[in-house]
């Protein structure tokens, strides 16, 4: 599974919208990315990564369960 910086995605998507609509601060900027659809796309891909990790973490709890 790659590893996606959200952090840094979600930064390069604020500046697009903000250079985009002209608009002043990164807070305008939120709120459009809030009423946008995109919204949606970002925040599945946050939880599809979460889930991924948190199999990885039970995977490897159990590996130290079996090795013991």
């Amino acid at each position: 599974m790659p590893t996606i910086d959200l952090n840094e995605k979600i930064k390069e998507d604020l500046k697009k919208i903000k250079e985009v609509n002209g608009c002043k601060t990164y807070s305008e900027a939120v709120a459009i990315l809030m009423r946008s659809n995109k919204i949606e796309d970002i925040m599945s891909n946050f939880f599809s990564h979460i889930m991924g990790r948190l199999t990885q973490l039970s995977q490897s709890i159990e590996n130290i369960k079996q090795s013991q």
